[in-house]
C-alpha cells in the first residue's frame, strides 16, 4: 500500500524517486527492479479519478496496519501484566484467545489439564 501510494501514476516514478522506493523495500535491488518496471510496462494509464480512489484505499490499509502494531504491542503489555506465564508457554496471542473463551483468567485456570 505504501508503494502504491508512492508511485501513484507510474510516468511520475523516475530515477529521483529510488531513494524512496528504498526505504519502502528496504532492497535497492528490488527498487531498480520496479523503476525497470515501470518504463517497460505497457499498460494504460490510470485515470485521475482511478488514482483517487486507489490513493484513499492505500491510506485506509495503512492507517490499519498502524492500528494492528499498536493492538498487537497493547495484547503484548496486558498479557506480560495479566498472564507472564501462560504468555510464555504458548504465546501472547493463543493465551489472549483461549482467556476469552474461557471467559476470564480465572474460568481458564478451573478448565482441567487433558
Amino acid at each position: 500500500a505504501r508503494l502504491a501510494k508512492l508511485i501513484g501514476v507510474k510516468r511520475s516514478l523516475t530515477e529521483e524517486r529510488l531513494s524512496e522506493l528504498t526505504e519502502i523495500t528496504m532492497d535497492e535491488d528490488v527498487s531498480k527492479e520496479i523503476l525497470d518496471a515501470s518504463r517497460s510496462s505497457m499498460g494504460t494509464e490510470i485515470s485521475e479519478y482511478d488514482m483517487i480512489h486507489i490513493n484513499s484505499f492505500a491510506s485506509r490499509v495503512i492507517s490499519l496496519s498502524l492500528y494492528r502494531k499498536q493492538l498487537h504491542e497493547y495484547l503484548l503489555s496486558k498479557m506480560a501484566a495479566c498472564a507472564p506465564n501462560l504468555s510464555a508457554v504458548i504465546g501472547e496471542l493463543v493465551g489472549a484467545r483461549l482467556i476469552s473463551h474461557a471467559g476470564s483468567l480465572t474460568n481458564l485456570a478451573k478448565y482441567p489439564a487433558s
